[in-house]
């Protein structure tokens, strides 16, 4: 009950949703701070859009995807969580996909999902969870379990000696585009290695019940009121 009714006051609920209001709103433009403004993809260099909606900030990277269905590739909450839209085995900027199934699928897959982070200031250090989604395989094409442990080896190779985040792996009847694999994810931009940009623009309070800062090796140190 105390946390349905936080930022509300029972007497003033005018001021007080208009404080927490401008509250999301410094924090979202601190957060904003340390995004790219651009990200080197190939030989191409690649806008990084943001815009505020609500107590979130939509992020995309111009050209990424050609045709795209959803011009939103990332959310990121006021409290620094980070929502990325599922990525697939499609080569940016080419709109076609890498040729070679599953394995090459999922490296690539992954490969737009350090982009996209590294277009937010983060890095693979910073996901939470990642979801993914393999295509089921036709009447020729095997079983399922030989395209999860094609998808594994690709998986742990790109990851190498790093920590695996948690994950969860699904069959699918159909991806759209027709691909094999689509990987979205979460992350936090309170957790993990920070870049050089996040460390010069800071984010401050990351939640209404404490304040958290980095210190000068990336670590974080957090008070709670």
């Amino acid at each position: 009950m105390a946390k349905a009714c936080e930022g509300y006051d029972i007497l003033h609920p005018k001021k007080r949703a208009k404080k927490t209001h401008h509250a999301d709103n410094e924090q979202l433009m601190k957060i904003m701070g340390q995004m790219k403004p651009s990200i080197q993809v190939g030989d191409k260099q690649m806008s990084v859009d943001k815009d505020i909606v609500g107590s979130s900030i939509y992020v995309h990277v111009d050209g990424f995807y050609l045709n795209a269905m959803s011009h939103t590739m990332v959310s990121v909450t006021s409290q620094g969580v980070v929502a990325v839209a599922g990525q697939c085995g499609i080569l940016p900027g080419k709109g076609t996909y890498v040729p070679g199934g599953v394995g090459p699928e999922t490296t690539q897959a992954l490969q737009n999902l350090k982009l996209v982070l590294d277009a937010c200031g983060l890095t693979l250090d910073n996901l939470t969870k990642i979801d993914v989604y393999v295509r089921a395989p036709g009447p020729d094409e095997g079983d399922f379990g030989s395209k999860v442990q094609v998808f594994d080896k690709a998986y742990r190779d790109f990851f190498a000696d790093q920590p695996f985040p948690p994950r969860t792996v699904v069959g699918s009847i159909m991806l759209v585009g027709g691909g094999n694999v689509e990987i979205s994810a979460t992350a936090s931009m309170c957790v993990g290695s920070t870049t050089a940009a996040s460390k010069q623009a800071p984010i401050g309070s990351l939640d209404h019940g404490g304040t958290a800062a980095f210190g000068e090796d990336g670590g974080m140190d957090v008070a709670v009121d």
